[in-house]
């Protein structure tokens, strides 16, 4: 399969957790330059962990998108990604992503591959993604 490639945008969100303001890079999910999905990615972790809060929204044609959230977080050897439940998603209110899956939807979804592909893209080719998980920028 063709390899995706990503646009992003720098935004700011406010965590409704502690408070602060932090960085959110969101854009569109090209395959062979063809739009087919969009993502949001918060980098913040509450209590001074590094954690990327994901969201990947595929739209299907005829349907309302369908979206996952995904917890990204970094080891020494490679990055974790978990599927989270939408009770969780600071996203959970941006009604434009469509609707979001349960963990256990998502992960019996014919699209869990393309959600976790997506998810690679961006840990790979946004540079504010990478560097935040990289422990270069805070």
């Amino acid at each position: 399969m063709p390899p995706l490639t990503i646009d992003c945008q720098t935004a700011t969100d406010i965590c409704h957790c502690c408070d602060r303001e932090y960085p959110v890079s969101r854009g569109s999910v090209f395959r062979q330059g063809i739009p087919f999905a969009l993502y949001m990615a918060g980098m913040h972790g509450c209590h001074g962990d590094t954690v990327v809060v994901l969201a990947v929204a595929v739209p299907r044609p005829g349907e309302e998108p369908t979206a996952v959230t995904i917890r990204i977080v970094p080891t020494n050897t490679q990055f974790q990604m978990q599927i989270l439940d939408p009770e969780t998603s600071p996203w959970r209110n941006h009604a434009y992503l469509g609707r979001m899956l349960t963990r256990q939807e998502a992960l019996a979804s014919t699209l869990k591959d393309t959600f976790f592909e997506i998810a690679d893209a961006v840990v790979v080719s946004n540079t504010s993604v990478n560097n935040y998980l990289n422990g270069l920028t805070r």
